[in-house]
């Protein structure tokens, strides 16, 4: 089936969160809390804190849950770096709860009391209130508003949740506790999202394809580099969306069939690595620091190296192949495809160690040393340069 560019886009945009993988713990979480609300448990908490760097997922899983329980909730949402003071962030929560004011109520005091009579009707819907970036109420914009609202589940009871969303890890720590003092017994459910694995991005990702039918989009190094860099920088989903995105714009563009990666079913050419690391360099700002060289790139290194000194300065990758394999034979190593060692030439044309000319043929660019260097184990350019 061919590829849908345009759906592939969409499905890597993060705005599209109708499933979540790999968060399955947090959104269950977030499940049993919110059902203890409805339930009215004795003793479980009326706010969360949900906390966690960055692309984590957070107020997704937020949204998630709250649009399937909908119908059992009246949820209002509001970002708070936009919210200007206390008074700003109580006219904002009336005004998302659709409540009208008295006009006498001016100060937040009067304010508070409008809204909690309206939440308290009989028969009123059960109101969920979502503070997203709630440590920007931290400091001179409404640091009272923070004591007031966690105190609101205590006093309307199962008729209000709070649940506050924020990057600080620290932040109930740091202002939560001084609510103990004032009566709050129930402290808030702490849930923590911690970045994302590299295993966990890679199934993000392939989720996100499969879900438009699109699984052939990518090399799988592609998406395993994608992932490996964002992991080890940030664990940040966002970030790995958006790099997908603007992989697979430069994949779509025209180059030489030589150099281009393998295709999918429907014979168009995949988002390879060498796409990938083009968008992370200029993300990252290079990669120089890149970890140790796998052993099939460093083995095939020491084939260019072998072909170089034949006299060999540009091989077919079958030619490559063929050495390639040779080698791993000898060394009683599994050897990778030739579509695999296209990956592997890729790859290490990013790192300036080759360069793929427009007919295809492979050029080594490091000297002996230069090679020599990037082995993990120095003994084996010797060994398989005897042989």
């Amino acid at each position: 089936m061919k590829c849908n560019k345009v759906a592939v886009r969409r499905a890597l945009h993060v705005a599209a969160t109708e499933s979540l993988p790999c968060r399955e713990h947090e959104i269950e979480a977030l499940n049993k809390f919110l059902s203890h609300r409805v339930q009215e448990v004795i003793g479980a908490p009326g706010a969360a804190y949900v906390s966690g760097p960055p692309g984590t997922g957070k107020t997704a899983c937020v949204q998630l849950v709250l649009s399937q329980l909908s119908d059992q909730f009246l949820n209002a949402f509001i970002n708070c770096t936009f919210v200007k003071s206390e008074l700003d962030l109580l006219k904002r929560i009336a005004e998302e709860f659709n409540i009208d004011l008295a006009q006498g109520a001016k100060n937040a005091d009067q304010i508070e009391k409008s809204i909690h009579r309206h939440l308290k009707r009989k028969n009123a819907k059960r109101a969920v209130l979502v503070l997203d970036e709630v440590d920007q109420l931290e400091g001179g914009r409404g640091q009272k508003a923070l004591y007031r609202l966690f105190e609101w589940p205590l006093k309307l009871g199962d008729a209000f949740t709070l649940i506050g969303i924020a990057n600080a890890l620290d932040l109930t720590q740091r202002q939560l506790p001084r609510l103990a003092a004032r009566g709050a017994a129930n402290g808030p459910l702490l849930l923590s999202f911690a970045p994302y694995t590299k295993q966990q991005l890679m199934e993000v990702l392939e989720h996100r394809l499969i879900s438009v039918g699109a699984s052939g989009a990518f090399e799988a190094s592609a998406l395993e580099l994608l992932a490996a860099k964002v992991a080890s920088v940030s664990g940040d989903a966002r970030r790995a969306l958006d790099i997908g995105r603007r992989a697979l714009e430069v994949g779509s563009r025209k180059r030489p069939a030589s150099v281009l990666g393998p295709s999918n079913e429907a014979g168009e050419s995949k988002v390879g690595p060498l796409h990938v690391r083009r968008i992370l360099d200029s993300v990252f700002g290079g990669m120089q620091e890149s970890p140790q060289l796998p052993l099939q790139h460093q083995i095939v290194l020491a084939c260019l190296l072998i072909l170089k000194r034949a006299p060999v300065k540009k091989a077919t990758i079958a030619k490559i192949h063929e050495v390639y394999s040779g080698v791993c034979k000898k060394k009683r190593l599994t050897a990778v495809s030739r579509s695999e060692l296209l990956n592997i030439c890729q790859l290490l044309e990013a790192e300036g160690a080759v360069r793929i000319a427009g007919s295809g043929l492979v050029a080594l660019q490091w000297d002996h040393d230069e090679v020599a260097d990037s082995l993990s184990d120095k003994s084996l350019l010797a060994d398989i340069l005897r042989n």
